[in-house]
């Protein structure tokens, strides 16, 4: 939360030599991180006092609050939930428990909720500008593409410099095929954070969307200079380098991403096509293996492996993953065309 329990400098002064416990406590729940801000308001909660006296509904309202903060950063949902539901009934004008509430559903894809609360705390301050950007989010997540696009722009009326409404309202117009619009949003990100790395990704699926390989290219790379064990940020370079027709280039990138994250089924399907792009089918054939291993219900992989069979001159096996991919999705017209290619039934 944003408030913050707060005493009086003189008085915590005069009681900080008699009390030095409760002032720990204090500044654990204040400013304190995960586990050790959830130890120093449980401490303030379990006592219901500060420094020797009755603790006001206000703070203890602050403490639930910045202990809900603690459970929901350390992904304890559930009890963070609870904390903010306490907080609020002490003090049902609260604007920032609604919103960490409601940013605590989100997090559980509880997005009515989350909606909800932040209704609930944008009545009580209208001129919550996270609040908007919040139940912006939570709308995008929805797919409520215009009613996010609506709450992303009353935030940035509010704060024209937070960089993450761009961000966010850039993700709704790509959402909504506006590609140019998207890019703008990025773009606008960017000038306010220059460091603002997922802008950069974000606006190099636009650009790739838009057939703009180098400029993809460049965003990709600008992604890794900043965060450099970004793997979705090397399979995406990987695949712009493969559009090029660079697959020495994407294969690298691949590799990569792979050694970030070795249990990621894309890159190894993606890599698989480059191998064969290249004319090393059996390479690819052991990429295509390890990303069906991962994903073993996802037909794009089956239908990649399947290609590779056809190339490899061994269609009882390709036919049988066609028909493994036509299973799981009955219109996969690649899977629906590689079996009349080998003159076998559906």
């Amino acid at each position: 939360m944003k408030n913050m329990i707060r005493l009086a400098a003189s008085y915590l002064n005069m009681r900080r030599g008699t009390a030095a416990s409760e002032a720990d406590a204090l500044a654990d729940c204040q400013k304190g991180a995960g586990d050790i801000k959830i130890r120093g308001c449980s401490q303030i909660i379990k006592s219901g006092q500060l420094f020797g006296e009755p603790i006001s509904k206000h703070n203890l309202a602050l403490a639930y609050g910045n202990r809900g903060s603690g459970y929901s950063d350390t992904g304890q949902y559930d009890e963070a939930i609870a904390d903010y539901t306490r907080a609020l009934k002490l003090d049902p004008k609260s604007a920032d428990a609604y919103n960490d509430r409601g940013t605590t559903y989100s997090r559980k894809d509880q997005f009515d909720k989350a909606i909800a609360d932040y209704t609930r705390a944008l009545k009580l301050d209208p001129k919550h500008a996270l609040a908007y950007s919040s139940r912006g989010l939570a709308y995008l997540n929805k797919g409520q593409y215009d009613e996010a696009i609506a709450d992303f722009d009353r935030a940035l009326e509010l704060d024209p410099k937070d960089a993450d409404a761009y961000n966010e309202r850039g993700n709704a117009y790509y959402k909504k095929n506006q590609f140019d619009e998207a890019i703008a949003e990025f773009t606008r990100a960017l000038e306010l954070d220059s460091k603002h790395a997922l802008a950069y990704h974000n606006r190099g699926v636009c650009y790739y969307r838009k057939d703009k390989f180098d400029e993809a290219i460049a965003d990709y790379t600008s992604v890794l200079e900043i965060n450099p064990k970004a793997a979705d940020a090397y399979n995406n370079r990987g695949s712009t380098y493969y559009n090029k027709n660079q697959y020495d280039k994407a294969i690298v990138d691949y590799a990569r991403a792979i050694e970030l994250d070795p249990d990621s089924a894309l890159a190894y399907n993606n890599r698989a096509w480059a191998y064969q792009r290249l004319g090393k089918a059996e390479k690819g054939l052991e990429d295509a293996n390890r990303a069906v291993e991962l994903r073993p219900n996802d037909a794009n992989s089956l239908d990649t492996r399947t290609q590779i069979y056809e190339a490899l001159g061994r269609k009882k096996e390709a036919i049988a993953d066609y028909r493994k991919a036509l299973k799981l999705e009955p219109e996969y017209k690649s899977s629906e065309d590689g079996l009349k290619r080998l003159g076998a039934k559906e």
